[in-house]
């Protein structure tokens, strides 16, 4: 045993909260070299305290002030200079989503239209909402299989239009093409012409995404291209696969 790994949670916007559970780890760390659980020798050679991940990555781009890497850094000096025991001279951390997530953007197609009454309920539903009546649902050609979270967490990705449209925005309730009731997307405002063939960016699919890549009901493995100051190289063709 060398130390302690800590979760607290995904999303995490509130400082205070994760500086307490760090604070919590280590006194329990403490605890572990008092009572040599963690003996002397690895405690001073390798002793770590990881404080895991959960950084958050914005739903509403624009919209909300979320807490930087350094605003972490600094709940974590503060936990550390006010430990009243012995702390571990390894600090881990696991930023991964908050580095990657929003590097990649899931590009979809609309497939069906639907005048269609649906009440999407939180998570899924608009931000700062318990629920959100729509009156219109849109499929897309994207969902459960290429991007799992929402059905699996009920994570709420954000999403815009790349179609150009001047219509206004209504809520509507946004479906993959799956035939399963969790193989949805939320609650999103879209144009109230969007048809079918109009294309949609999802955002902060760079993380849990492509990775959990599933070919449930026959689902080809998408393209994964790369934009840079190159151009767009393709990284990976879409697969041919026949089921």
């Amino acid at each position: 045993l060398i130390g302690i790994h800590l979760h607290a949670g995904s999303q995490l916007r509130n400082l205070q909260e994760w500086q307490t559970a760090v604070e919590r780890s280590l006194a329990a760390y403490a605890e572990l070299v008092q009572g040599g659980l963690i003996t002397d020798e690895v405690h001073r050679a390798s002793g770590t305290l990881c404080v895991g991940g959960g950084e958050p990555i914005s739903l509403e781009p624009g919209k909300e002030r979320l807490p930087t890497a350094a605003d972490f850094c600094s709940a974590a000096d503060a936990a550390w200079s006010g430990a009243p025991g012995v702390t571990p001279p390894i600090r881990a951390i696991e930023p991964g989503r908050a580095l990657v997530a929003e590097a990649t953007l899931l590009i979809s197609r609309v497939l069906h239209v639907r005048e269609r009454h649906e009440t999407v309920f939180a998570p899924l539903a608009l931000p700062g909402e318990a629920e959100t009546a729509c009156t219109r649902q849109v499929i897309l050609d994207a969902g459960m299989s290429e991007l799992i979270r929402p059905a699996l967490y009920g994570a709420r990705h954000p999403l815009r239009a790349v179609t150009p449209r001047t219509a206004p925005t209504i809520p509507a309730a946004l479906h993959g093409p799956i035939c399963e009731s969790t193989d949805a997307l939320g609650a999103h405002h879209v144009p109230t012409d969007t048809a079918r063939g109009d294309l949609f960016l999802i955002e902060g699919a760079g993380a849990y995404a492509d990775a959990m890549w599933s070919s449930y009901n026959g689902r080809p493995r998408p393209a994964r291209l790369m934009v840079g100051s190159g151009g767009v190289k393709v990284v990976r063709e879409r697969s041919a696969e026949q089921f």
